[in-house]
């Protein structure tokens, strides 16, 4: 696939401790989305919104201190030259 190409770099995009934390915020976009009224649901958005902050804020050092497994990263990006 990349034959014709000269040279070719994957790189994973995140690490585990990101794909936590963009769980964790489709979770609570979801809970957050507007829909019918529920008490239960907006409890629970507001029981998990501070573990979401922990988690973005750990995602994000985690990325700038090279912490964290690569082996579960959030996709790849391939830069290939011709």
């Amino acid at each position: 696939m990349f034959g014709l190409f000269t040279g070719t770099h994957i790189e994973e995009r995140g690490n585990d401790i990101a794909v936590i934390a963009n769980k964790l915020i489709v979770v609570a976009l979801r809970l957050a989305k507007p829909s019918r009224f529920s008490v239960l649901k907006w409890a629970s958005l507001l029981l998990l919104l501070p573990f979401v902050l922990l988690f973005l804020l750990l995602a994000h050092f985690s990325l700038a201190l090279g912490l964290g497994s690569k082996d579960d990263s959030l996709g790849y990006a391939i830069t290939a030259t011709k």
